[in-house]
């Protein structure tokens, strides 16, 4: 085993952590935050398939394979998104926000929160359980492409991103109910 075969399971293993955690946990809806993690997963992982040169060994199942590994990631990126759970913050929860972020926040703070709960750590495990299957398929082809941590780093990116874009479209909605209750009160 490599080194770099070593941190690629590393960070495979520390990224399932972080995002389950981040499923059952009430989050702030906060975009140019939320945005990050897809990002730089996406940017980590064309560079590692750039790098790798992973493009040159690229195969027609290959690539329908990922299609299909993408469509499935869309789709429970809209899933996670329409499964999430929103609250409006309490002004415990705001304050909290406004002294972390101090720095970052230009007198606008976040009005609602939002967490996939159980529902979306079970369609992460869905995500999980197509990868692992995408990875199955590649041993046995032998396909490198699809083995590559590129392929896995920007299909969760896709995924997040997907459900990103869910959640804020739908955090709007709850953030005017939440400001409208606030006034009422």
């Amino acid at each position: 085993m490599t080194v770099q075969n070593l941190f690629s399971i590393v960070l495979g293993i520390a990224l399932i952590v972080w995002i389950a955690y981040r499923q059952l946990t009430w989050t702030p809806v906060v975009p140019e935050r939320m945005w990050r993690m897809p990002a730089i997963l996406a940017i980590i992982g064309v560079v590692e398939l750039i790098q790798g040169n992973a493009f040159a060994l690229v195969r027609v199942t290959d690539v329908a394979i990922v299609a299909i590994e993408l469509v499935i990631s869309v789709g429970l990126g809209v899933a996670m998104g329409a499964l999430a759970h929103f609250r409006p913050m309490s002004d415990d929860s705001r304050t909290a926000y406004a002294a972390k972020n101090a720095a970052r926040v230009a007198g606008v703070l976040p009005a609602v929160e939002t967490r996939n709960g159980w529902f979306g750590m079970a369609l992460w495990v869905v995500l999980i359980a197509a990868r692992v299957g995408a990875e199955v398929w590649a041993h046995v082809s032998g396909s490198a492409f699809l083995m590559s941590t590129g392929i896995i780093l920007v299909t969760v990116a896709v995924n997040r991103g997907v459900r990103i874009l869910v959640i804020t479209r739908r955090a709007a909605h709850h953030s005017a109910l939440a400001a409208t209750a606030q006034a009422a009160a």
